[in-house]
């Protein structure tokens, strides 16, 4: 980091704006402030502090008066300063808060703080906060350093100087970490513990599911029927002892397998040929049966033919209906349209009559004249209804003209009154444009952090839904974890049940004469009988698709809840720590300002285009002016014609009207005559051409009606039948005849010829079929259990050898992983008691002290050295951040805090110097460019402040830059390049600059 420039005005003892270039020292390399006591030389560190972190280090405790007691009631209090962090440069206004002389009326108010942070891109600086609460923890991850490390390791305050060197192990462990960006090696330890603690679950689940499974097998052997000796759980769970066990107990289990499928193939023959022998008499019942109602259903049908004949005749009927039905129907629509020809006559003759006007004669020769004379009357007195129709426009002419020399008129005195008012308009329009332009500018800085501010409260409201659900999918996973573990409950209880019926199922398979495959016995007096809830093979495989299920469940549960496990934690990264109250406020702030700076944006832009357009107008004024006289006298002389052309019109229309009110009500009139005329004319005709077609259509229908055998057109309409009665009638003869077909050819059928009258029982062969059913089903039923609880067992044998292999793994896993985090924690096997970042830090602070003894062994003359001490704690606390001073002396090593005043001085400028080295020369490090060191000079002999002054000399090319606040006269005289500070006739201060 380094200080580039500063600006005080109404702060501490400056009242006036002062200015101080710390960029014009980088030749120097060193500068000296100076000034008689009290005059403000502190101040400047004051406002620098101030300005970064709203703090100054002297007022810590008590209450800040930061605005200087000169400033008057109008006087601004501000400190300005650009500062670069990286490669980006920064500059930060900031305001303390004042009592200040009320606008109105007596008395005080309080005037707000404000503080405002902008970046510099290019070469114009751009607004990135805008609030005090926001620009102090931007400044700090900006620099990289909170106020106290800042005051620990670049200005060196007057009481804070010796903190570094004189602070305890966990404060200085924190001024490490944010210089060195260590933070990762907290985050490397914590994973560990969490690795640490994920195996110890994993290693205590898989001792249980061991023990489980043990216990399984166990159980599955008893079921399948081994001996409760031979099933027991041996004592140990180790794999010598439970390999040999699992090895017998599938032996055993097979041999109890073989003999149950042996039983299940007789049982399953005997019940094949009784079945065989059943499905014979059922046939021969079958074919019985099938002709008995192959006669009754003849019998029936042959009862109702005369009803199938009536039918028969109706649908040929209809069908000659059809043909005649045409010409019946074209006959009475003739005869209609003839009767509605003769009353639209007589409707046409009346309307006709009743006109004003209207000849006595209506015959069609004299209809003819009177259209043709009254046609050519009509387009005479059309020309002149144009005209008449047009007499409104040209009135509204005659004063459209008149209107428009008054506002010919009106516009001239217009144009001449603007061209007077137009000048001071656009001086006004100017200067609000400026204004809106300064306030536009902050629309992209204010878009921006709002845009910032809405991501981080959409990921803290992400954070705030996904807790819940996350609390209910570890519910559900907890939830479907029991689900399973009762569903293998319920498998192992029903396995245990089925091998309880094995007696039952070797039963099944014992064969009269054949040995026992048990006791070897060739007859077997009292074999067991199956109980009534014997388990079967589809319970059992119900059972382990249930099982199945369940774990599936619980599977898709985990990883769902694990799945917003990792999504929580992300979100929660990205939402940050401030609560979201506070960012919805932040938001709405955003969004005013926001609001505020596009509104001043679209209205400059409105303002500039408006003032574009005042400029034109302005030009053109002139020419306006004349162009409005010009206008007049247009419009003067366009009245007087249109005036001329309306009276005119007036004469020749009443001319025309005939003693009507208007040439439209004579037009009116003739068309009138005219449409009724054409209208009798046009009925007449129709009344020929319907009577000539009325005739011909009773010729055909007479013809038709003949031909057909029909007496008259309502024979016709009662023979008719629609479609739909016509399917049906023909759906129901072709069902009776189909239904005759087939029952005349069943009684036809071979197999049915010679069949017994009497019909065959088959109560005796269901029940032989039904006995040995019961037999091959009880003993499929035993083969079916054996094999079953054999492939269970096997699979626990399988599932058990494997459990063993992967637990020796994880065991070895975790002894590794639980010594890895233990000793990057700092506890046993780790002696020193130290944590794997104290131990890096460690290793930094062991390059800061050897950068610093390279400065302190000069200083003291040899006598002193700084040393890194990691021992371990008081109480065996973590150890590794320690300081202590080795003295040439007496070669012992004491502690820091029992150097003297000057001693401390010395040694805490040498380890200041040092640590700004090692920061410096670190690759992604913070730089500390610049160094404040504010008295402490005084406490040194001569000799010694020779050495530190040698000391501070040599910084020159490191390219840092250091200003020392002192009042020792020697200094002042070896370093030439200063800030002098003087106190004023007035009493306030001022700041003056030399370079060397």
């Amino acid at each position: 980091m380094r200080i580039n420039k500063l600006s005080v005005q109404g702060f501490g003892p400056y009242k006036s704006l002062q200015h101080v270039d710390f960029d014009a020292f980088a030749d120097d390399g060193i500068f000296l402030m100076g000034g008689k006591t009290g005059a403000g030389k502190s101040s400047i560190l004051d406002a620098i502090c101030f300005a970064l972190y709203d703090s100054v280090p002297r007022y810590d405790g008590t209450k800040a008066r930061l605005r200087s007691d000169h400033a008057g009631p109008d006087d601004p209090s501000l400190v300005t300063l650009e500062f670069t962090a990286g490669d980006t440069r920064y500059r930060v206004e900031r305001a303390p808060e004042f009592e200040r002389q009320k606008a109105r009326g007596t008395g005080t108010t309080k005037q707000k703080a404000t503080a405002e942070l902008f970046e510099l891109r290019g070469t114009e600086w751009h607004g990135i906060e805008a609030q005090p609460r926001e620009v102090g923890p931007r400044i700090a991850e900006l620099v990289g350093l909170n106020k106290d490390q800042f005051l620990q390791v670049i200005l060196l305050a007057q009481n804070r100087f010796q903190q570094f060197l004189l602070a305890k192990s966990e404060a200085r462990q924190e001024v490490l970490r944010s210089l060195f960006g260590t933070r990762r090696f907290q985050d490397y330890e914590a994973t560990l513990t969490e690795r640490r603690k994920q195996l110890d679950g994993e290693l205590g689940a898989r001792r249980a599911a061991l023990e489980q499974l043990v216990e399984q097998a166990s159980s599955a052997a008893r079921a399948l029927g081994v001996s409760a000796e031979a099933a027991a759980v041996p004592e140990s769970h180790t794999a010598e002892q439970l390999t040999p066990w699992l090895a017998a107990l599938t032996d055993d289990g097979q041999l109890l397998v073989r003999q149950a499928m042996d039983a299940a193939e007789t049982a399953d023959a005997q019940f094949a040929a009784a079945d065989a022998a059943h499905d014979a008499r059922i046939a021969l019942r079958t074919a019985q049966q099938r002709r008995a109602a192959a006669e009754a259903r003849l019998a029936e049908l042959r009862a109702a033919t005369e009803t199938i004949d009536a039918e028969r005749a109706a649908l040929a009927a209809a069908a000659r209906a059809d043909v005649a039905l045409g010409a019946v129907t074209a006959a009475e629509r003739a005869r209609a349209a003839l009767r509605a020809a003769e009353d639209a006559v007589a409707q046409a003759q009346s309307a006709f009559v009743v006109l004003p006007g209207a000849p006595d004669s209506t015959a069609p020769a004299e209809l003819a004249r009177l259209i043709e004379s009254a046609t050519q009357e009509q387009g005479a007195v059309n020309e002149t209804l144009a005209l008449e129709r047009e007499l409104p426009a040209l009135h509204n002419a005659q004063e459209q003209h008149a209107r428009e020399h008054t506002a010919a008129e009106t516009a001239l005195a217009e144009a001449v009154e603007r061209s007077t008012a137009l000048p001071a308009l656009i001086a006004a329009d100017t200067a609000r444009l400026g204004e809106l332009r300064l306030a536009a500018a902050r629309l992209d800085p204010e878009s921006a952090e709002r845009d910032r501010l809405a991501a981080t409260l959409a990921q803290a409201q992400r954070v705030a839904a996904l807790q819940p659900e996350l609390a209910e999918a570890r519910a559900r996973e907890f939830g479907a974890g029991q689900e399973s573990t009762a569903a293998s409950a319920r498998l192992d209880r029903l396995r245990a049940r089925r091998l309880s019926g094995h007696a039952a199922e070797l039963a099944l398979e014992l064969r009269f004469g054949e040995p026992c495959a048990v006791c070897g016995a060739h007859e077997h007096p009292h074999p067991a009988a199956a109980s009534a809830d014997a388990v079967g093979p589809d319970d059992i495989a119900a059972a382990e698709a249930e099982l199945a299920a369940c774990r599936a469940v619980a599977d898709t549960a985990r990883e769902a809840a694990h799945a917003l496990d990792s999504e929580l934690a992300a979100a929660t990264a990205l939402a940050g720590t401030l609560p979201t109250q506070l960012l919805e406020a932040k938001i709405l702030l955003a969004e005013t300002s926001v609001a505020l700076a596009a509104a001043a944006a679209a209205e400059s832009d409105e303002l500039a285009a408006t003032l574009g357009e005042h400029h034109a107008e302005l030009a053109t004024l002139t020419a306006a002016v004349a162009a409005c006289r010009e206008t007049l006298a247009r419009a003067a002389a366009a009245s007087t014609a249109a005036r001329t052309r309306s009276e005119a019109a007036e004469q020749r229309v009443a001319e025309q009207r005939a003693g009507y009110v208007t040439i439209a009500a004579r037009s009116e009139a003739l068309a009138l005559t005219l449409t009724a005329a054409r209208a009798l004319a046009a009925a007449q005709n129709a009344v020929s051409v319907a009577g000539s077609a009325a005739t011909s259509a009773d010729s055909e229908q007479r013809a038709r009606l003949d031909k057909q055998g029909f007496e008259s057109a309502a024979a016709v309409v009662a023979a008719h039948l629609d479609a739909e009665r016509r399917a049906e009638l023909g759906a129901g003869l072709r069902a009776h005849d189909d239904a005759v077909a087939a029952a005349k050819a069943t009684l036809a059928e071979p197999e049915l010829a010679g069949l017994p009258s009497e019909e065959v029982e088959l109560e005796e062969s269901e029940e032989a079929v039904r006995l040995a059913r019961s037999a091959r089903d009880e003993a499929l039923a035993r083969r079916a259990t054996l094999t079953a609880h054999a492939a269970s067992l096997s699979e626990l044998v399988d599932t058990v050898e494997t459990a063993l292999a992967a637990s020796a793994e994880l065991i070895d896993r975790h002894e590794v992983v639980a010594r890895l985090a233990a000793t990057v924690k700092g506890d046993a096997p780790n002696d020193r008691r130290m944590r794997l970042e104290s131990f890096v830090l460690a290793a930094e602070l062991e390059e800061i002290v050897a950068a610093a003894n390279a400065r302190l062994h000069q200083m003291s003359g040899g006598r002193y050295l700084l040393e890194h001490d990691d021992a371990v704690g008081y109480r065996s606390t973590q150890s590794g951040l320690g300081l202590a001073i080795l003295d040439s002396h007496t070669g012992a090593q004491r502690p820091t805090h029992s150097l003297s005043g000057g001693e401390t001085f010395l040694a805490s400028l040498a380890l200041a110097l040092g640590l700004a080295e090692v920061v410096t020369g670190r690759a992604g490090g913070i730089t500390l460019d610049t160094l404040f060191i504010d008295e402490g000079f005084g406490s040194l002999d001569a000799e010694t402040l020779e050495i530190a002054m040698t000391t501070l000399d040599g910084l020159r090319t490191g390219g840092r830059t250091i200003g020392l606040i002192s009042h020792v006269e020697a200094m002042k005289e070896q370093i030439h390049a200063s800030l002098q500070v003087a106190v004023s006739e007035q009493g306030w201060s001022t700041i003056s600059q030399e370079v060397g």
